[in-house]
């Protein structure tokens, strides 16, 4: 009886530290929002959810920490609404699509917050594409029978990754009317038509002695 007590004693600490977290977290997005990243500070966050300042800290070790945080959920919702959309038996574009299309549904869902948000990210943390890579990667790898042998899943999840962020990029900075949906179609159609067997033959880069070659016979 005392183990059980014990154990939910443990539960209970758990998940008032993830609601805690999860709590900070809110907050902190809302005054990006509504205030400006610049003009928030760790203090402010911690005054306006009620805690410490050095719990702040423990939750989010730096304020960048928020925004990392916030692509990482994303990436998880849209994951979550992805496994519902497709099956094994689906194409490698519809597989593609179906992620990219949840990530475009959580966009939009919360428009002022992204449109905040995603340029922050770039501004602070820079153009990281390997999160969301990785996750493309890994689609693709589980259908790499439909790409050309020569060519390399994680360099096409990188493309599609770089591709999803410019068009974020562009949308929150520079066109709002932007059809993020239709724009992440036309992205997936590029990239896979140029991956896929049925294409021209397969593309080689040229070694140094090819290009010293060409070189010679343009003189």
């Amino acid at each position: 009886m005392a183990a059980k007590v014990a154990v939910s004693r443990v539960d209970g600490r758990t998940r008032g530290r993830y609601k805690r977290r999860d709590r900070i977290f809110d907050i902190a997005i809302t005054l990006f929002v509504e205030q400006g990243y610049d003009d928030t500070s760790m203090e402010q966050i911690a005054a306006s959810a009620g805690v410490a300042r050095a719990t702040v800290f423990n939750h989010f070790p730096r304020k960048a920490s928020f925004l990392e945080e916030w692509t990482a959920r994303r990436r998880s919702q849209a994951a979550r609404i992805y496994s519902g959309r497709t099956s094994r038996a689906s194409s490698l574009q519809e597989v593609l699509g179906g992620y990219l299309s949840a990530l475009v549904a959580l966009a939009e869902g919360s428009r002022t917050e992204t449109m905040k948000i995603m340029p922050l990210l770039i501004r602070v943390n820079g153009i990281h594409v390997e999160p969301l890579s990785r996750e493309l990667a890994s689609l693709l790898i589980d259908r790499s029978d439909e790409l050309r042998p020569d060519i390399d899943a994680e360099l096409t999840s990188r493309l599609i990754a770089l591709g999803y962020l410019s068009a974020c990029i562009r949308w929150a900075e520079q066109d709002p009317s932007l059809d993020l949906g239709e724009e992440m179609e036309s992205l997936l159609h590029v990239v896979l038509e140029g991956a896929r067997p049925a294409a021209s033959a397969a593309w080689k880069p040229s070694s140094p002695v090819d290009q010293g070659s060409s070189r010679s016979r343009s003189r």
